[in-house]
């Protein structure tokens, strides 16, 4: 699996909440020999007003292993609901939903970079 894709909010509030929580978090990853930091996966300076009516607007776009990193650690429900409806991880438990997203890798260790 390559990724959910994008990630998509319904207002700019929770896109702003989203943003102060990559920030804080200075996460890093390993991907390929280089080391990417969780905010390079966000789009940055998106405008209030692309957030009206009923339209979602994508608000970062992450591969896999971003993806399980976010299911087991964000505290968005937005994030963690397009995550478990991309992977269809609907009606497993937590345990199998982490073993889907991080494939074969044991899910207890799927997290070692910079936690």
């Amino acid at each position: 699996m390559a990724g959910i894709d994008k990630t998509y909010a319904r207002n700019y509030r929770d896109y702003l909440s989203l943003r102060g929580w990559i920030y804080s978090k200075k996460k890093k990853f390993r991907m390929r020999g280089r080391i990417i930091r969780l905010s390079n996966f966000l789009y940055e300076d998106l405008r209030k007003e692309w957030f009206s009516g009923e339209r979602n607007v994508a608000v970062m776009s992450t591969p896999q292993k971003v993806d399980a990193w976010l299911y087991r650690h964000c505290p968005f429900q937005f994030v963690t609901d397009t995550i478990i409806d991309a992977y269809n991880l609907h009606n497993l438990s937590e345990k199998d939903r982490l073993r889907k997203l991080v494939g074969k890798i044991v899910a207890k260790h799927a997290y070692r970079v910079n936690e």
